[in-house]
């Protein structure tokens, strides 16, 4: 009698095995059949609590999204902001659409200051008037000073509520990659370091205006014989590019001794622009988003990490 019970037990765990397996294969199949020929899309609009329709549909702020390729009408609304209105293209360069929205009243910007870190996330500065202390992650880690560099930062409210961050890097030539790396140190802790304004103060750049050219060459020649002047000779070498659809971002770095370090890095970054590129900022130390606003912090963060000493 046990052993038929045993049995029966083991038909109907080995049913509901089967039926929960057929479940499992069915879901799967439908989300499959839901996202087939979609975009993975990335949508980031601060604050995060915001909502984001795109066309007829609402989509989940601060995450990936599947959307069908085409044209939309984007609509990003929040309570006490003003609406943000664009028209998008799915895909796109970076398969992704951010940005921010603008407080138009007090509770506004009592909002949008508790969500600092999502308008930090998005690259962009926020702050109520009335709370003039708030601060980045990469604060608590400023300043770092030593015999060789210091590195601080200043943060205060401007008169139209926005939140004015900057971050000084003092340093010689030779000690400035040093200083530059040990910040991008920081980066797991604040990612969005590359959007922040970032001095250099005494740094003489030995790049000036791009010589014009019409040459339809990779993007390391076209850097080189636009600062023909400044290259020649061999004084620099070409560490590495980092790509992303029409951008590269071009490291180098000098060759010679600089007396005490190896090399001193200069970055630039390029637009393919039809049958030739665009410059987007004259080569310098590190690139960042006031140098070049269109591309992602994450794009600007790859190319300063680029070390020429490895």
């Amino acid at each position: 009698m046990a052993e038929e019970k045993t049995k029966k037990e083991h038909v109907i765990m080995r049913v509901v095995f089967n039926v929960v397996l057929v479940i499992l294969i069915g879901l799967l199949l439908l989300w499959h059949h839901q996202i087939a020929g979609k975009e993975y899309f990335y949508i980031a609009y601060a604050p995060f609590t915001a909502t984001v329709r795109i066309g007829d549909k609402y989509y989940k702020n601060n995450s990936y999204n599947y959307i069908e390729p085409g044209e939309y009408d984007l609509i990003v609304e929040h309570e006490h902001f003003e609406t943000v209105v664009d028209h998008i293209t799915v895909p796109n360069e970076f398969n992704s659409s951010y940005g921010a929205l603008e407080s138009i009243d007090d509770e506004g910007d009592r909002i949008a200051a508790d969500a600092y870190k999502d308008y930090q996330q998005v690259g962009k500065g926020s702050a109520s008037e009335s709370s003039p202390e708030l601060g980045y992650e990469i604060e608590q880690y400023l300043p770092i000073q030593n015999s060789l560099y210091k590195i601080s930062s200043d943060l205060k409210t401007e008169e139209d509520r926005t939140l004015s961050y900057s971050i000084n890097i003092e340093a010689g030539d030779v000690y400035l990659d040093s200083a530059i790396k040990k910040l991008y140190s920081f980066i797991d802790k604040d990612p969005a370091i590359s959007a922040y304004t970032i001095y250099l103060p005494g740094y003489e750049n030995p790049f000036g205006d791009a010589d014009r050219t019409d040459f339809n060459e990779d993007a390391i020649e076209y850097v080189k014989k636009s600062y023909y002047a400044t290259i020649k000779d061999g004084e620099y070498k070409f560490a590495d590019t980092v790509r992303s659809g029409r951008y590269v971002g071009v490291v180098m770095c000098t060759q010679k001794d600089t007396g005490g370090a190896q090399y001193k890095t200069s970055r630039t970054v390029l637009k393919r622009d039809g049958d030739s590129w665009t410059i987007l900022n004259t080569p310098y130390p590190l690139v960042t988003k006031g140098m070049a606003p269109e591309l992602p912090t994450t794009f600007l963060n790859r190319i300063n990490l680029v070390d020429c000493g490895e």
